[in-house]
């Protein structure tokens, strides 16, 4: 069964990320945002339409801190971060510099930017977006698995967000051989990690 292999995949990927080396992670985190930040800057070279940029800060044990890349993101184009609003949906918000100033708890203690902060994003078929995803482990060919929530698919299905480009952002480790996935998830175009980025084949 599809939702039994999700959850042994999605149990054993935890014991493994909450046993990272914290030494290893930090010297991990700093080429993950290198090699993030030289994806996002190559795509948005290639297609001068992106004018935007969702990414996100760590929430759980073992994901990267990706601020270092959020930083070098601000001076070329619009980023936006998450946030979980009460009705369980995801939303992102314009951050500027200074955005750790204006960030609060929110669901299971979850880093968000404070409510009103930030202007809202509002996807228009005529923007071209970067999509810069979590995921608890990837496959090769694309598919990923979250965390159970269905916060990223229920967002990405909406069809002016039928060409944004959707990067998935994890450590080697979190890349397997196979997801097991249901028709509603949503496939990545790259994945990237600490030692480079993979190209989805279509």
């Amino acid at each position: 069964m599809v939702q039994d292999s999700k959850k042994d995949l999605r149990r054993d990927m935890k014991v493994l990320l909450s046993n990272l080396d914290r030494r290893w992670i930090g010297s991990a985190e700093a080429e993950l945002c290198s090699q993030l930040s030289s994806l996002l800057i190559t795509l948005k070279n290639d297609d001068f339409s992106f004018r935007n940029i969702l990414m996100w800060i760590p929430c759980f044990v073992g994901e990267p801190d990706l601020s270092t890349c959020i930083d070098d993101m601000l001076p070329i184009g619009a980023v936006y971060l998450p946030r979980i609003e009460e009705d369980n949906t995801i939303s992102f918000h314009r951050i500027s510099d200074g955005w750790r100033d204006n960030l609060e708890e929110g669901l299971r203690g979850i880093r968000q930017p404070q409510g009103g902060f930030g202007e809202k994003f509002v996807p228009h078929e005529d923007e071209q977006t970067l999509v810069v995803i979590p995921g608890i482990a990837f496959s090769a060919e694309g598919k990923r698995l979250g965390r159970g929530g269905g916060h990223y698919d229920k967002f990405l299905c909406q069809p002016s967000l039928k060409s944004a480009v959707k990067i998935g952002v994890c450590w080697s480790m979190q890349i397997t051989q196979h997801i097991p996935v249901d028709p509603h998830d949503i496939s990545m175009d790259w994945i990237c990690y600490e030692r480079g980025a993979l190209q989805i084949s279509e």
